[in-house]
């Protein structure tokens, strides 16, 4: 029984293959940049206003309120959600689901605000989308 089916010489794969893998994964960066950006942006929005950070955080006790226990695990439950849905689920509503993915762990890493400076996580993210935009 011969299950080697792969070519003898990798140096022989198609233009046509490397150019779908290629188109692949720039559109796989695309999609991460276009992520972090919308993560970047609520966490700032969050971060920044303790207004809104009140939502999450009992200022009075140091603990998570309600609403903080759901930011914190809706990430988790949503890429449960999206793994096991992944060959159920339109591309569409994959995408919507990323997205609102994308917005809910950008609230829940609003939290770093209280921890460093703008200027260290600005550096942080800016290196980071350079790198995904490079990428893509």
């Amino acid at each position: 029984m011969e299950n080697n089916t792969f070519p003898q010489n990798p140096a022989f794969i198609g233009t046509t293959e490397a150019s779908s893998v290629r188109t692949f994964l720039a559109n796989v960066f695309s999609y991460m940049t276009m992520a972090l950006v919308i993560s970047g942006v609520m966490a700032w929005w969050f971060g920044n206003d303790l207004t809104k950070l009140q939502y999450l955080i009992n200022f009075e006790t140091g603990g998570q309120t309600i609403l903080g226990w759901v930011v914190m695990l809706a990430p988790l439950g949503l890429v449960f959600a999206m793994s096991g849905l992944v060959n159920k689920m339109s591309g569409t509503a994959l995408l919507a689901t990323f997205l609102v993915f994308s917005c809910i762990m950008g609230i829940s890493l609003s939290y770093i605000f209280l921890i460093y400076s703008m200027a260290a996580i600005a550096n942080v993210f800016f290196i980071t989308a350079a790198v995904f935009a490079t990428m893509a």
